[in-house]
């Protein structure tokens, strides 16, 4: 059952395109990942879906959840979906926490937003919470302020904020970038656990593709405020069909990049990602992609059934992954 359908979703501000008609669907207890370079579009397109994009941005298109549109709800009728059927894990626990409030309190606030519960009964749930999501002394742990807790431990309460009242839909941005590698890996793992627990579907956004991965069955690849290429996991690790996707995929250190070192050097996408106003004509990749050619110039369709992809000269299923091309130049 589809839980989340996204068609021609567009975002502006000042007339500078940031989205430009964005198309996807999560079902109902998915785990989907978006992933692309920074300045790709994937943090505008969360928020948006939250109702939470900045002020001055202007948004077209659909956003369907559980049937009810999105777009062009009120911030009131937002407030009543954000938290109880749709959250968000933020990419830095410390910002996201209210540095003044015990974490314990933050939680009970969360369930007592969306819940019609008596004090002892949101406590319970909030002890439970801190349970679930690894902390071994829950009443303890919950008379802490968030400085006085680390950056895993931090990241825990805010998911545990976000499971609060069993939302359907759990987005993800970058929530294990501010994390060293050892929390970085039993974050994921709590979070991937939890979310199968719930039932609930999960969007985890990140640069890395590594991390996507190990977590999510499908990968939804974005560049350019555009969706370029969407597929299974298992597709897009062994048959990536975007020049982009394989780029990535060459140069992801967890999908054996360091193995491909060629001079001594990481390989490298050359170039950088287009600013606001900067998209170039017809294809967002072609000022960097070793395969572009004059049609480049129209914008290519996002084409294929189940595995999609947006370009005009695409890899052939099971090719070599143009070897070598994306090493600094």
């Amino acid at each position: 059952m589809t839980l989340l359908r996204v068609s021609g979703l567009s975002v502006d501000t000042e007339g500078l395109p940031v989205l430009r008609g964005v198309d996807f669907e999560v079902s109902a207890g998915e785990r989907v990942g978006l992933i692309g370079e920074s300045g790709s579009g994937k943090t505008v397109a969360a928020l948006t879906l939250m109702g939470l994009q900045p002020e001055g941005f202007a948004v077209q298109g659909s956003v369907e959840f559980e049937g009810r549109q999105l777009v062009g709800l009120s911030d009131r009728e937002f407030s009543a979906i954000r938290g109880a059927r749709m959250a968000m894990v933020f990419q830095e626990p410390m910002t996201a926490l209210d540095p003044l409030m015990r974490v314990g309190q933050q939680i009970i606030d969360a369930v007592r937003a969306h819940r019609r519960v008596s004090s002892s009964e949101s406590r319970r749930r909030m002890l439970e919470l801190m349970a679930r999501v690894g902390f071994p002394s829950p009443e303890e742990q919950s008379r802490r302020f968030p400085h006085q807790l680390s950056g895993g431990q931090r990241q825990r309460v805010v998911i545990a904020i976000a499971l609060a009242c069993d939302p359907a839909l759990i987005l993800a941005d970058e929530p294990t970038t501010a994390l060293d590698v050892t929390v970085q890996a039993q974050v994921l793992a709590l979070l991937q656990r939890l979310v199968a627990e719930e039932g609930s579907a999960l969007l985890l956004i990140s640069h890395d593709l590594a991390v996507v991965s190990s977590v999510c069955q499908r990968v939804l690849v974005m560049y350019g405020g555009t969706l370029v290429e969407a597929a299974t996991t298992d597709e897009i690790l062994k048959a990536p069909r975007h020049p982009y996707t394989a780029a990535l995929l060459q140069t992801s250190a967890g999908i054996g990049a360091r193995s491909r070192l060629a001079a001594g050097r990481l390989p490298t996408i050359p170039g950088s990602v287009p600013s606001l106003g900067g998209f170039p004509e017809g294809c967002v990749f072609r000022g960097r992609c070793p395969r572009e050619q004059a049609r480049c110039r129209e914008v290519p369709p996002l084409v294929g059934d189940g595995h999609r992809f947006a370009c005009w000269f695409p890899l052939e299923p099971g090719a070599a992954p143009i070897a070598g091309t994306f090493v600094g130049r």
